[in-house]
């Protein structure tokens, strides 16, 4: 998925992932002068990918949209 494409379906309130079911991407208010989230930085957020078992996370990387994915059930 596109940085965009995550962001239109966080928007819509949809469940987004990324690799499995038990990391789930959403957006944290962070100041725009973070360098580490300028990926995905919108109006004062930025996405980030967070464990939903041990809530170990980080900010979303390039390299890591590939395995993001929307959940439609």
């Amino acid at each position: 998925m596109t940085v965009n494409e995550i962001w239109k379906a966080l928007e819509q309130n949809k469940k987004v992932y990324w690799n499995n079911k038990l990391y789930k991407v959403h957006s944290v208010k962070v100041e725009s002068i973070n360098k580490y989230n300028s990926l995905s930085l919108k109006n004062g957020y930025a996405l980030r990918i967070t464990c939903i078992s041990n809530y170990f996370g980080g900010w979303i990387a390039e390299s890591e949209l590939k395995d993001v994915f929307i959940d439609n059930n």
